[in-house]
């Protein structure tokens, strides 16, 4: 199974690809998120959206819940002066799960949120069912928003297994716009080829190998942590 931490490096190089505004371990709520800010024109009428993305082992009705209520309020935030006058904003809130519950999943399924200028969407992907939660209807109120969010959803949260074909077994592609390592230069003609290095012997270490419980390193750790998870759930 994906793990999420994969899932939401997928969402961020699409972030990057979109020319998005990609910020890490931003605050939402009392936790932090990877959260992307642009910008569109929906039927004349600038539109400001934000996408906030936290992981979790385990998501809940009650956790989805009161993280859209953050995520919409930190995009409202960050979207300044004027919303529902002059421009509007729009949160794509997402939770990046291994194991979902009903509520959860129910949650994720209702209809887009449309305020005063603003609308909220959440979503749900659940990595061990391999599905992502989401409403992707229309409504007569905000259908031409509706259809925006749509596409910004599909855009960049891709099914698991799409996500999984993605990044190719982890070889994935340095981010769009990413700096590039100089290629290894050769050695000029007028200058022999530096000695190969001498063979070392590998060093002793004792009944817990080299990483026992007196060693300086410690153990080795696994895989690590999504960036920014949202602890307090």
């Amino acid at each position: 199974m994906m793990r999420t931490d994969q899932y939401i490096d997928v969402v961020r190089r699409r972030l990057y690809s979109t020319h998005s505004r990609v910020m890490e371990n931003q605050r939402v709520g009392p936790g932090t998120a990877l959260v992307g800010l642009r910008s569109e024109n929906v039927a004349l009428t600038p539109m400001s959206i934000s996408i906030a993305v936290i992981s979790a082992e385990f998501a809940t009705g009650p956790m989805l819940r009161d993280f859209c209520r953050s995520a919409s309020s930190a995009a409202y935030a960050m979207a300044g002066g004027g919303v529902g006058l002059v421009k509007g904003a729009c949160t794509i809130a997402a939770v990046v799960a291994d194991r979902s519950d009903p509520e959860a999943q129910q949650f994720a399924g209702q209809k887009t949120q449309v305020g005063f200028g603003t609308t909220l969407r959440p979503v749900l992907v659940d990595l061990g069912s391999g599905n992502v939660v989401c409403w992707l209807g229309s409504q007569f109120v905000g259908a031409l928003a509706m259809d925006m969010v749509n596409t910004n959803v599909r855009r960049h949260f891709p099914l698991p297994a799409q996500a999984r074909a993605e990044i190719g077994g982890g070889h994935a592609q340095p981010y769009p716009g990413a700096p590039v390592p100089p290629a290894p230069q050769a050695n000029p003609p007028h200058q022999p080829p530096p000695p190969p290095p001498r063979p070392q012997q590998p060093p002793r270490s004792g009944p817990h190998g080299p990483y026992g419980p007196h060693s300086p390193h410690g153990r080795p750790g696994g895989y690590p942590q999504p960036p920014g998870p949202y602890r307090p759930y």
